[in-house]
């Protein structure tokens, strides 16, 4: 998701206020997006659009991806085995060397490869509250380790970044194509099996990271986030009228200025300069499947702001034919990603991939 494109985008300065949230099935010369066909070419300028001002560069997919196996432990009763794997990615942007980041695979007894979640973690090893579900369920679960692609800081000269010098990739970005390297790999691990169904999973920071890859990687069957706020599934106009303990762009561009590029900041208390608001990025994963999870009580993550979003974007779910498939998920509590969360998930991510 490159932002050195064929399109032109203005800077903040140039933009003017947008007090509402702006309408993606309008064109820029005014007309609507009537057909899927007029989608598809809007979809390409959004993406460009959500790149420059907002995640920066995603390289490419890697197209060569393996998974070294570093201990395998089966539990006792033989219904799952746990395997700690480096995903290997060759030749990483054209440089003839592999680079390689940590993950581990629960992977139940009559797993069948058809459905996989892929979880993005700072620990690779963290419990599943429903792991026996998905055992169950016979539902594989990768968890690969962030921070092996990018540290959660500003340093830029470890993970990915020295591999694509001519990129302008922010650590969202860069965790977004942990989840594309991992998908390929379980794209291409068993060339006899039928294309496998992939959710990919999130929270907080996380979940900023699972929309960027929702976007970039249409493999992805159902894209879902837990609490992701702003940068994520909240809404950047208006948060903190929606309640004053909401997260703002001002707020996490200060604090985390590393996770997004560099022109977000620019948009700090005039957010309604924005050419797109986070109900854009929901509307690129349509008509895939989008499940969004929250606390009522998180307030900093912008429950409320998620909802108003949400439908925002149900409009591109409508003309592509896919009303079902972008839902939002309230729980009592705050922020976590809790037992309720996956379960949720887990069974809208069965229910779409039935």
């Amino acid at each position: 998701m490159p932002y050195s494109s064929s399109f032109h985008f203005k800077e903040a300065d140039e933009l003017p206020s947008i007090p509402d949230l702006p309408d993606p099935l309008l064109s820029p010369d005014g007309t609507r997006v009537e057909t899927p066909g007029q989608w598809m070419s809007m979809r390409e300028r959004l993406k460009a659009m959500v790149a420059f001002y907002m995640f920066g560069d995603v390289p490419p997919a890697p197209t060569r991806v393996d998974a070294l196996t570093l201990s395998t432990e089966t539990a006792r009763d033989g219904s799952r085995t746990y395997t700690l794997l480096d995903i290997v990615v060759h030749d990483i942007g054209g440089s003839g060397q592999d680079f390689a980041f940590r993950a581990r695979q629960i992977l139940p007894a009559r797993a069948t490869g058809e459905r996989v979640i892929v979880k993005n973690s700072g620990n690779p090893l963290e419990p599943c509250p429903i792991e026996d579900r998905l055992v169950a369920d016979g539902i594989e679960l990768v968890t690969f380790d962030r921070t092996g692609l990018a540290p959660d800081g500003p340093a830029m000269d470890t993970g990915i970044y020295p591999h694509f010098p001519d990129l302008k990739i922010k650590v969202l970005g860069a965790w977004a194509w942990g989840h594309m390297a991992v998908n390929t790999w379980l794209y291409t691990r068993n060339p006899d099996a039928s294309s496998p169904r992939i959710c990919i999973m999130g929270h907080s920071r996380g979940g900023k990271a699972t929309t960027c890859a929702g976007i970039v990687d249409e493999r992805i069957d159902v894209v879902t986030s837990s609490g992701s706020g702003c940068g994520g599934a909240g809404c950047y106009r208006g948060a903190a009228d929606m309640n004053p303990k909401v997260e703002t762009v001002g707020n996490i561009t200060r604090s985390f200025p590393y996770w997004f590029a560099d022109r977000l900041a620019t948009f700090a208390e005039r957010e309604d300069r924005l050419p797109f608001d986070l109900h854009t990025l929901k509307a690129l994963v349509a008509p895939r499947a989008l499940i969004t999870t929250e606390g009522n009580q998180d307030y900093w993550s912008n429950p409320i702001g998620t909802g108003v979003t949400c439908r925002a974007a149900q409009p591109v779910f409508d003309l592509l034919g896919a009303s079902d498939r972008n839902v939002v998920y309230y729980r009592d509590g705050g922020h976590a990603q809790n037992e309720k969360d996956w379960t949720a998930i887990v069974d809208f991510f069965v229910r779409v991939t039935e």
